[in-house]
């Protein structure tokens, strides 16, 4: 990445890789989808914004999945004759972790950047911290 040290720079190697010659074109999605985690970094660097957006894109992927999975291990049990289970609300525990703690580990690893503590982000900060810091969820709560 020696090459990509500005901003301008970066966007001028992304706007190649959108359309690289010889009748090739991606779409930014395609891009977005194939960039190396280095590159990734590097235009995160230059726009933090794009690091939240990835996150919950991540957060509503991995609800996604969990969902297509669900539909269909329900799928194979009424294929089996088997009863349909019940559509409860998620009662899936979540972490607790007191604000001033997320805050204190956000602005010392983030340190400069917005701090977002919007529900999405919140909960997506949350489970890295719980996973970066070993914190362990206040039980009872």
């Amino acid at each position: 990445m020696k090459d990509l040290e500005t901003e301008e720079q970066v966007r001028a190697f992304l706007r190649l890789c959108l359309a690289p010659g010889h009748g090739i074109t991606r779409t930014v999605a395609k891009v977005a989808e194939i960039l190396p985690p280095p590159l990734r970094d590097r235009v995160e660097a230059f726009a933090p914004h794009l690091t939240y957006l990835r996150g919950v894109a991540d957060m509503a992927q991995a609800r996604a999945d969990k969902a297509r999975a669900a539909h269909a291990e329900a799928l194979g049990a009424w294929i089996d004759g088997k009863p349909a289970p019940g559509l409860e609300p998620d009662t899936e525990p979540r972490p607790v972790v007191d604000l001033a703690t997320l805050a204190e580990a956000l602005m010392d690893s983030h340190d400069g950047f917005v701090l977002d503590l919007s529900p999405g982000c919140a909960d997506l900060m949350a489970g890295r911290l719980l996973k970066q810091f070993r914190i362990q969820p206040i039980e009872g709560s």
